[in-house]
């Protein structure tokens, strides 16, 4: 995209302030940051159109709101774009507080996956804000910035948005989704410090490893998650061509050695995969990779390719070995392919991680462990496991709303997947204290099974492994005294 002639509007794109503890619990010496590929891009596009843009990743500065308030007051500018998730909504409202404040004349626009889920109720959440953006946020923020630039405040014929109209909540016509991702341009990796971002260890076994995607939008229906509602059913992945740009550039400026492909299940389109880990293979590329799929998207031929072309690890979403809870979480596949996924990429000589879902509406405290036998079973070198989080939007919500366990006294920092203090939902059947320490308890019974000890430790081979087992063995003992 070729870059048009300087404008005078400048634009902020924030990641507001969120504490360690927040964001990861007591498992907060174990987890890692990921890259905030959406404001990158957002950034990209704007200063492709000759926007002046600045991001500021709070949580990576290790930012109080003390120090965000600071950092605001030294600065000036005409547009302040505020990410946010529903579990960090509260901290997005307390930066637009803050904004509005120190840049009383600063146009705030909020985006993000919650806001999508609930745009009216969060415009009305947040009294400082005055845009909501719904969906993909590149052309909607642009609309935005041009019409700041020509002093246009009638922002009635921008699609995808829910703006105050005399204080009073207006929303848009939706705005199509963006179905060539080639036209946007590479995402603005310059304007962050790369080099803070370390993911976690247990998907970072070289380093540099860096983030990224290759496509947006996810047909299945998962009732738990609201990947759809955000970038739409349909999938459409970036070109071969673009993407092999994007990682050329992280290799060659950034001196990336792996990467993490961060689409909800990346073998929507096996011909493209196909494609992709046939051209690393013939490029010689030496890096190593990881990606989500679902179990009933693999086979042996294409992981047999996969792990030429550098995958070394697979997350599945396993989610449950009752069939029940497949079923009315919508998985649309059985525990027989949960299995043989499983044994053909270890075949493949592929790591598998595995998260599961346990405690779901009908499911007793035996459905929870039988669960958990399974995927010690299994013996996959990394699980995960955690409550049903019913996020506002999806009809888990709904489902845990009849199930009689959704809790009232709540608020948007409960949602959390990992601090199950004050759970959203819990589980009538299950004693309330139990539900609560279940993921724990799970942890601690799954990595103290001799079997996947054992798979672990012979896949030792790299000091960054000793680095990642030594801190598994931390994440054991932290589980060691649950009751």
């Amino acid at each position: 995209m070729k870059v048009k002639h300087s404008k005078s509007t400048s634009v902020l794109l924030i990641n507001p302030p969120q504490s360690d503890d927040e964001l990861f619990g007591k498992y907060k010496n174990l987890a890692g940051y990921f890259i905030p590929v959406g404001l990158l891009s957002i950034a990209a596009v704007l200063k492709a159109n000759g926007y002046t843009v600045k991001i500021l990743d709070s949580v990576i500065e290790g930012m109080t709101f003390d120090n965000f308030r600071e950092f605001i007051r030294s600065t000036d500018y005409d547009i302040v774009g505020i990410t946010s998730f529903t579990n960090t909504f509260q901290n997005t409202i307390d930066a637009a507080r803050i904004v509005r404040e120190e840049l009383s004349d600063a146009l705030i626009v909020i985006g993000g996956v919650h806001v999508t889920a609930l745009p009216v109720r969060s415009l009305n959440d947040c009294p400082d804000a005055n845009i909501i953006v719904i969906g993909e946020g590149e052309y909607t923020l642009l609309d935005i910035c041009e019409h700041v630039e020509r002093h246009n405040r009638d922002f009635s014929d921008i699609q995808g948005i829910v703006y105050r109209n005399q204080s009073e909540p207006k929303t848009t016509p939706p705005r199509p989704i963006i179905k060539h991702l080639d036209e946007l341009p590479i995402p603005a990796y310059e304007d962050i410090p790369l080099e803070k971002y370390i993911p976690d260890d247990s998907i970072s076994k070289y380093t540099p490893c860096y983030s990224l995607f290759a496509s947006r939008g996810c047909p299945y229906n998962c009732i738990f998650c609201s990947a759809h509602i955000t970038m739409g059913k349909q999938p459409r992945y970036k070109s071969l061509d673009y993407f092999f740009n994007e990682i050329d550039l992280l290799i060659e400026k950034y001196n990336a050695k792996a990467f993490i492909i961060q689409d909800s299940t990346l073998l929507n389109n096996k011909k493209w995969v196909k494609t992709l880990c046939e051209r690393l293979i013939a490029n010689n590329y030496k890096i190593h990779w990881t990606c989500n799929a679902r179990v009933d998207q693999v086979d042996e031929h294409i992981l047999v390719l996969m792990k030429k072309a550098g995958c070394w690890l697979i997350e599945y979403g396993a989610e449950s070995a009752n069939p029940k809870s497949l079923t009315l979480l919508r998985k649309a596949f059985t525990v027989e392919q949960i299995r043989v996924a499983i044994e053909q990429t270890r075949n493949a000589g592929i790591m598998v991680a595995c998260t599961y879902i346990i405690g779901c509406p009908g499911e007793d405290l035996n459905d929870a462990w039988h669960t958990v036998r399974f995927a010690r079973e299994m013996a996959t070198e990394f699980a995960m496991f955690f409550l049903p989080v019913p996020y506002p939007g999806t009809i888990l919500y709904d489902v845990c709303q009849k199930d009689g366990g959704l809790q009232t006294n709540i608020s948007w920092k409960d949602y959390s997947a990992v601090n199950y203090n004050n759970p959203i939902y819990v589980n009538p059947r299950i004693d309330p204290e139990t539900f609560k320490t279940l993921p724990d308890r799970a942890v601690f019974e799954y990595y103290k099974s001799i079997k996947v000890l054992w798979y672990n430790l012979v896949k030792i081979s790299t000091s960054n492994d000793i680095k990642r087992y030594w801190k598994a063995a931390k994440l054991l003992i932290l589980n060691s005294n649950v009751k």
